[in-house]
């Protein structure tokens, strides 16, 4: 499995340099071997604190507790890579039903979250003050999204609102998650924030357009 996900990995960045992988779950793959590690943009992981072994529950501490012991690797990688210059990207997904929101502000460190989801986090009601606090403590760069509304980039330089785009939805599921690559791609060919939101809502926009995860991105 490993072997086929660094072929994938390799090949489609021939194709398209920066392509980005973030593999779901099996964080133990990034332990066992160094050079998946080296290669993928990330990870996603499931039931960490909610869910296992059934949803609706709390997931036991101690399988809890095992499994942020592995991830605690992968976030010595990432801290590697910023100080290497690279750039860092989290997508909170706040579910106050599953998590409550004051273990929330513990765990997550908020980059590209929905408007609703940032003054959840702060307890705040306005947009701006929500904003500065993150841009305070976890970075140089805040994006609220804003569904069919568009986005907000927020900056040490200021805020950018971008205007959503009117197409006909089919399928909104992965919107947020092309939204997501979409703002991380433009980051990382040198666009400006405000350039990157705009592709982002585009990608975003045009995920929706097609049934499936992906197959209306760009």
């Amino acid at each position: 499995m490993v072997d086929f996900i660094l072929d994938f990995t390799h090949y489609t960045r021939q194709k398209k340099p920066g392509f980005d992988v973030f593999p779901q779950n099996a964080e133990e793959l990034g332990i066992l071997f160094p050079n998946y590690l080296a290669e993928m943009t990330g990870i996603g992981v499931e039931d960490l604190y909610y869910g296992y072994p059934r949803g609706n529950e709390p997931s036991p501490a101690q399988w809890t507790a095992a499994r942020e012991e592995v991830l605690d690797q992968w976030v010595k990688a990432f801290e590697l890579t910023k100080k290497a210059g690279g750039n860092l990207s989290a997508d909170p997904n706040l579910r106050p039903e599953h998590m409550p929101v004051d273990q929330a502000r513990d765990v997550l460190a908020p980059y590209l979250e929905t408007a609703e989801e940032a003054l959840v986090l702060t307890g705040l009601n306005d947009d701006d003050e929500a904003a500065n606090i993150f841009l305070r403590s976890h970075g140089q760069i805040v994006v609220f999204k804003r569904g069919v509304a568009g986005a907000s980039v927020f900056t040490q330089d200021g805020r950018f609102d971008i205007p959503g785009f009117a197409v006909s939805e089919i399928d909104p599921t992965g919107a947020g998650d092309c939204f997501n690559a979409g703002f991380i791609y433009g980051l990382e060919v040198g666009w400006p924030p405000s350039k990157a939101g705009v592709y982002a809502c585009t990608a975003g926009a045009l995920a929706v357009t097609q049934p499936g995860l992906m197959e209306g991105a760009p």
